[in-house]
């Protein structure tokens, strides 16, 4: 695995409204971006998805244009969206992490704006601690250079040393 690796994750939208799970993840997007190393978070293959609803032609037709974070020309062929932000990985817990937090988004209620605390966002998602921290601990590693989004108190306020997620580069 290396930084021309992406982990993409396929949710089932056969028994679900794909519509509210699409604008679900859209508005989520910041978040997901902030999980995520600058390499992937700008990469060609995973562009972000402007808001809005997902577009009629890709329920129905093949789309040309599938590397968007959230790939809505996945649900035509193989009733999906597919998510192709997180980079490429072989280790469980960060795979489990992943899919156990766009679960919680796409379970979770609709909103009409995404939470912009990670407070918010836990407590509306009925986010669990464990997954909490995995999200605090995947911001703070990749957002050293600009203000951290959605770090605001939640864990307690402490100086902290650098989190280390196994040495992984990401």
């Amino acid at each position: 695995v290396n930084k021309t690796c992406g982990l993409h994750i396929h949710l089932d939208m056969r028994h679900r409204d794909v519509n509210q799970c699409y604008i679900k993840l859209v508005r989520a997007q910041k978040l997901l971006f902030a999980m995520v190393p600058d390499f992937r978070a700008k990469n060609q293959y995973c562009q972000r998805v402007p808001n809005g609803d997902m577009p009629e032609a890709s329920r129905s037709a093949n789309g040309s244009e599938r590397y968007l974070a959230i790939n809505h020309h996945a649900y035509a062929k193989h009733r999906t969206l597919e998510i192709r932000l997180h980079s490429g990985t072989v280790e469980a817990v960060k795979i489990n992490n992943w899919i156990a937090l766009l679960l919680k988004i796409i379970n979770g209620p609709i909103m009409p704006r995404f939470p912009s605390t990670l407070k918010t966002v836990c407590s509306r998602l009925n986010i669990d601690y464990a997954l909490s921290k995995y999200i605090e601990n995947r911001i703070k590693k990749f957002n050293k250079t600009h203000p951290i989004p959605f770090i605001d108190g939640y864990a307690k306020k402490k100086k902290q040393l650098p989190v280390d997620l196994n040495n992984d580069p990401f």
